[in-house]
């Protein structure tokens, strides 16, 4: 069994009041400093699985360590006809390449996690086309998730 934990060292007083920092440790697993949005968004998300899954353990920010990936939102289904089965939700707001999304897609493969991307309206690309409104074109990370898994 693998024990993951976040530690942090005191830095000192700011204008705004104490401040840490994240102490570095080598878990095997990278994370980015997130930005608000993201960690509400990641909120959203895990109050809308528990409303519609309320006997399901539902974790923000769940580590995984047989994959070394974290999960933005995962949710175990813990009876029922989806008993035993796991999703993870990934809340994409910054960048992220083909290969780095295959990487992420096959992890969550290799170990029978569904995954789902929840893409951030950057990713999304309206037509300019005269006489077409709202006519929704393909980024390049949604074009390819679609192109791979024929849903996005």
């Amino acid at each position: 069994m693998s024990l993951l934990q976040c530690t942090s060292t005191f830095k000192g007083w700011k204008k705004e009041g104490l401040a840490f920092a994240h102490k570095t440790i080598d878990c095997g697993i990278y994370s980015d400093a997130e930005s608000e949005d993201h960690e509400e968004g990641k909120q959203i998300i895990a109050n809308w699985l528990e409303e519609r899954f309320p006997k399901a353990k539902v974790e923000v920010e769940k580590r995984l360590p047989d994959i070394q990936q974290i999960a933005d939102v995962f949710i175990t289904h813990m009876e029922g006809e989806l008993k035993g089965r796991s999703w993870a939700f990934e809340f994409q707001l910054s960048p992220l390449s083909n290969e780095k999304w295959d990487e992420r897609h096959n992890g969550y493969k290799s170990v029978n996690i569904q995954d789902f991307w929840i893409l951030d309206k950057k990713f999304i690309k309206f037509s300019k086309a005269k006489g077409v409104e709202h006519a929704r074109l393909r980024s390049k990370l949604d074009a390819y998730i679609f192109n791979r898994t024929r849903m996005c």
